[in-house]
């Protein structure tokens, strides 16, 4: 405590962040075995990051348009900013792709962006605390609560950067109670945090947007009852920093909003199918009793990682405690209104008046997940036991200095840490991959010129998407997201399921009228190969157990497919519609007994 207390708030955030670095570090550990060619799950939600990094350092380095590709998601290509590629992290580690690799890159931004994350809220907690270890507590769990570190088991970086809440806070402490920094500089800073989170993750802006009105509201609301003249003091001052970001904003969050909603390839309906964000539902014990979730979005996937919605009994016990014991403190009434206003919207359908039926008529938020409400929330927690710890801390040194007293609060500190580390422990299972480059790729280039190729895992697969992105081999690859009538007919998209569920355990082979959906869909799409991994091992299940059954289903409909290293290759162009079936048996037989041990004979098995 006495180093401590020598620090400036500069020195303070600096160290605090280094010390988060060394505990993302620790958070993957796993990776760091070979970290410019290894990286956490590659072939799910990551490897679009990671072909981010190199794709927008490849743009940046051929002077291109960073924010659109043509080639992913053919034909229409796919808009950077509407999707979530965290495409600002991309543009900003830029150096480190060109000297390391996007593979390097995506690791790095692992473990410097919750250190971001850690430094705002150290920021935004410091002018509120005595003792700047409080502070420091704050911004750890707030870096490592529950939903940054599923998105680091997934590599979620856009959802992992969770900056912008405490710095709109801080912007608006400073606004309306500081009141040392000008409106001018406010106006500035706040135009900067919205445009930086809006490169990175428009999902996180919403949520914050949504919470930050619903505070500002409550607030005019009993201020207008308690005190109606420093409302009307501060109005000169509000308008005043509104209108510099207004002017601000114009740069920094104008010109890409416009990109979102009017770009190429923009996102402008669900992405989500509404059923499903109807369906996701959360109990009221998952946020004490359950440091663990698991997936259910298709048959016998079952990932497992953090719970998002997990806090844990003791945080709970002691948010609760500290907002009783400060009652008389305004900003815990703030933080208390934010917690209860943001568990109800968690509920999603669920939630008493269902608030869900107007927010998902609101562009962007028809396509934020409910339980992420659970964010601000996180945020209130670590705030208010960090200012109650320090609040007791200095009660128990103004009477009579028993050791006990003043080791109250770090016992409580000690207590959330220690669960939140063994639930972490139990449910953070990083498992690492390594992408390496794909043969058949370069076989596929070599004979077709700018070949439209349809890789699997279906649509993300790095292996491929890493060549594309570095620019070592030029091909497009077809996909996107969601039932989107822009992106896709009804029989693209039913192709589009058809492959997603072929990847769980069990997958059936397809009926004839699906074999010929699939056959017409890529014969008018001009598909002109597709290609797989014959095996691609993984230590744990997420869901992508492995090719079999789309190596299965494609050597029913083509034909037999022809190896390349270990690779197997459909040539599509021309091919005619070879459609047959099989007795379930010897399907279940070929694929799902014999793939197993010997995924390469699959399709001899099948055909004999």
């Amino acid at each position: 405590m006495t180093v401590s207390r020598r620090l400036s708030a500069g020195q303070l955030i600096i160290a605090s962040g280094l010390s988060y670095v060394v505990v993302a570090a620790m958070v993957i550990h796993p990776v760091w075995a070979h970290p410019l060619h290894s990286t956490v799950w590659p072939e799910g939600d990551a490897s679009f990051a990671i072909w981010a990094n190199g794709y927008v350092a490849h743009a940046i380095a051929h002077i291109q348009n960073p924010y659109f590709s043509p080639d992913l998601w053919a034909p229409r290509g796919v808009n950077l900013l509407s999707n979530t590629t965290a495409v600002g992290l991309a543009i900003v580690f830029t150096p480190v792709t060109w000297v390391l690799g996007p593979i390097a890159s995506f690791n790095l931004q692992l473990i410097v962006v919750p250190a971001l994350s850690g430094m705002a809220m150290v920021l935004a907690v410091r002018p509120w605390v005595r003792a700047p270890f409080w502070a420091w507590f704050a911004g750890l769990t707030w870096a490592f609560c529950p939903v940054a570190l599923e998105s680091m088991v997934w590599g979620w970086t856009n959802f992992l950067y969770l900056a912008t809440i405490p710095l709109v806070f801080w912007v608006l402490d400073q606004l309306l109670r500081v009141r040392s920094r000008t409106p001018r500089f406010l106006g500035v800073v706040l135009a900067i945090v919205v445009g930086v989170q809006l490169q990175i993750g428009p999902e996180i802006l919403a949520i914050c947007a949504v919470v930050t009105v619903a505070a500002l509201v409550g607030v005019v609301i009993v201020a207008g009852i308690i005190d109606r003249e420093r409302i009307l003091s501060d109005r000169r001052r509000v308008l005043e920093t509104s209108a510099w970001f207004a002017g601000a904003a114009c740069v920094t969050v104008l010109v890409p909003t416009i990109y979102i909603l009017s770009g190429p390839s923009r996102l402008p309906s669900w992405i989500y199918p509404r059923q499903f964000l109807e369906s996701v539902s959360v109990k009221w014990s998952q946020y004490i009793s359950s440091p663990t979730s698991s997936g259910a979005l298709h048959p016998h996937w079952n990932p497992v990682y953090p719970s998002p919605v997990f806090v844990g009994w003791v945080l709970v016990v002691f948010f609760v405690a500290f907002c009783a014991l400060l009652r008389k403190e305004p900003v815990v009434w703030l933080l208390l209104g934010v917690s209860v206003f943001s568990l109800w919207l968690t509920r999603g359908s669920a939630a008493l008046i269902h608030p869900w039926t107007v927010l998902w008529a609101l562009p962007v938020i028809k396509n934020v997940l409910a339980l992420r409400f659970i964010i601000p929330v996180w945020f209130a927690i670590a705030f208010v036991v960090a200012l109650g710890c320090d609040r007791v801390g200095q009660w128990a040194r103004r009477g009579e200095r028993a050791w006990w007293r003043e080791l109250a609060p770090y016992a409580v500190a000690a207590l959330a840490v220690s669960q939140l580390a063994y639930s972490s422990a139990s449910a953070t299972q990083i498992v690492v991959q390594r992408p390496i480059g794909d043969p058949s790729i370069s076989v596929i280039a070599a004979r077709y010129p700018d070949p439209l190729v349809v890789t699997y895992p279906f649509p993300l697969v790095s292996r491929a998407m890493l060549q594309m992105a570095s620019g070592s081999v030029h091909f497009r690859s077809p996909g996107g997201w969601g039932p989107l009538a822009q992106f896709a007919s009804p029989s693209v998209m039913s192709v589009r399921k058809y492959f997603t569920f072929n990847s769980y355990a069990g997958a059936p082979q397809f009926s004839a009228s699906e074999q010929r959906t699939i056959y017409r869909v890529f014969r008018a799409q001009g598909v002109d190969a597709a290609t797989t991994p014959i095996s691609f091992p993984y230590r744990l299940n997420r869901g992508y157990v492995a090719p079999n059954a789309f190596v299965g289903n494609l050597t029913l409909i083509y034909g037999r497919p022809v190896r390349v290293a270990n690779t197997w290759v459909w040539w599509l162009r021309g091919a005619p519609f070879r459609g047959r079936s099989v007795a379930n048996s010897l399907w279940r037989t070929c694929v799902h007994r014999v793939g197993r041990n010997d995924p390469a004979s699959i399709p001899s098995c099948l055909l004999g």
